[in-house]
């Protein structure tokens, strides 16, 4: 029996069409191949948007180009994708400082990997511990003369807030160039039509200042620390593995944007995505499945197709992926992976990073005494900016033919959205800011790459009751 191949968990996933051998980097060129062929939606991926902020699975919004297939690699001989070898979850138990000893091993051996050949390398550093763990080991490497190069640091957000003022200091510990990148309404707006040109396939809110750290001169790659949390300290939006869910038991889609018919419809193409990949990977515990859920699915399809953006210019690696590391802190039991592992890791490296507090609550991490300053957490304004600099662009988008050429969203909530969405007072983004500026990136997609309806639903009495509860559910979701 041929042994399997091992894969990285933050690799870069291509776009193919089933039964043609041809990969492509970018949804744009995968379409081109097409020729003529008319481009149809797909209801499917339009519904798992709505109810996650990603598409569960393989699928695009165009029918007949997927993604390739996570833990998978394509054989050229066979024309197919095989199946790689995934590690196993086991529930071994050891002390924090001994699990950080190890893993600070393999993550010095992961980046050794990423450096060589490098003469200048970028790190996305932020105030959070992932960024800040990648920095302590590019430096680490550097003072044992492992690494010569060049260190840029990079980072985004509003001037005066925790991620950039705690990345500077860093930086600055560290004497390596620092590059901050603001954010703005403007770059939202830009980050909107970016979206749409990625194929619309997350919202406009997780591109940040991507782009233009992509233009970024005379950088051989740049490092990423995203997959920290949730291999590192097994995290996932806050949650820690044991008590995290299937993703299809929390459901977004409640404010009534979508026909009740594509939920009906289509919903069973969704759970298909998720049952495969549950069979593909077999695994002991509930919690176990799902942590694989949240990597196939939310980190691959959200997190890591953001990257892209950058990854199209400059070769971008994303730590904690190797499957030597990743492949450790899941043979541990989830009672040993917390925040002490990360305690343990950085007090072994230089530059006393724990005196530094952490960007989401300005204490010492993990959040012990109290906050060391007044500054603001949030690193942007999107809320705000969406409704008062955005509003116009959204409110085109909404009340454009492309949306209702689809024929899937829910005409009564349409007509009424346009006004209702831009109420509330927040200066960050909620779920349906997120949703409404997604929306604005699917109808820029749809008009560019000419997009067709691939069903024909009419308006309902269910729809207008849908409307309405949703009308209902928005507003208390507000108050």
């Amino acid at each position: 029996m041929t042994e399997k191949n091992v894969d990285y968990l933050g690799r870069r996933y291509n776009y193919y069409s089933p039964g043609k051998k041809e990969r492509f980097k970018n949804i744009g060129d995968a379409l081109s191949l097409k020729g003529d062929a008319e481009n149809f939606i797909n209801p499917s991926s339009v519904l798992s948007f709505m109810m996650k902020n990603y598409i569960i699975g393989d699928e695009t919004l165009v029918k007949g180009i997927k993604r390739e297939p996570w833990m998978h690699e394509y054989d050229d001989s066979s024309s197919s994708f095989n199946e790689c070898h995934l590690p196993k979850h086991s529930n071994i138990v050891m002390e924090a400082s001994d699990i950080g000893l190890r893993l600070k091993e393999l993550l010095l051996d992961e980046v050794r990997g990423f450096l060589e050949g490098k003469q200048s390398i970028g790190v996305l550093l932020s105030g959070g511990m992932d960024s800040r763990v990648a920095a302590g080991i590019i430096r680490e490497l550097q003072v044992r003369g492992e690494y010569l190069g060049d260190v840029v640091a990079l980072t985004w957000g509003i001037t005066e807030t925790r991620d950039v003022r705690y990345a500077s200091e860093i930086a600055k510990l560290f004497k390596w160039e620092f590059v901050h990148f603001p954010l703005s309404a403007d770059l939202l707006i830009d980050n909107i039509t970016l979206t749409a040109e990625m194929g619309a396939e997350f919202s406009p809110l997780h591109l940040h200042a991507m782009h233009d750290i992509s233009k970024v001169k005379g950088l051989d790659g740049i490092l990423a620390g995203s997959y920290g949390d949730s291999v590192g300290r097994a995290e996932f939006s806050g949650v820690k593995v044991d008590q995290i869910k299937s993703i299809l038991d929390s459901d977004f889609n409640k404010f009534g944007l979508l026909s009740s018919a594509v939920e009906k419809d289509f919903m069973n193409n969704i759970s298909f995505e998720v049952d495969k990949y549950r069979s593909q990977f077999p695994r002991e515990c509930d919690w176990q499945y799902y942590e694989i859920e949240r990597q196939c699915h939310y980190m691959r399809r959200q997190l890591s197709a953001c990257m892209d953006l950058i990854d199209d210019r400059i070769p971008l690696y994303q730590m904690f992926t190797a499957p030597s590391v990743f492949g450790f802190m899941w043979s541990l039991s989830p009672e040993c992976r917390n925040d002490d592992v990360y305690v343990e890791v950085l007090k072994t490296l230089p530059g006393n990073l724990l005196s530094i507090p952490w960007a989401r609550d300005g204490k010492i991490y993990p959040s012990t005494g109290l906050a060391m300053d007044e500054l603001q957490t949030s690193h942007n304004l999107y809320g705000l900016w969406l409704r008062r600099d955005c509003s116009e662009l959204i409110n085109n988008a909404l009340c454009s033919d492309a949306l209702e050429r689809i024929n899937l969203f829910n005409p009564y909530t349409l007509k009424a959205i346009k006004n209702s969405w831009k109420k509330s007072k927040l200066n960050s983004a909620d779920r349906l800011d997120e949703r409404v500026a997604w929306m604005a990136s699917l109808s820029i997609f749809i008009d560019k790459y000419n997009i067709q309806a691939s069903t024909d639903y009419d308006a309902t009495a269910t729809d207008f009751v849908r409307s309405a509860q949703g009308k209902m559910y928005s507003y208390i979701y507000r108050t």
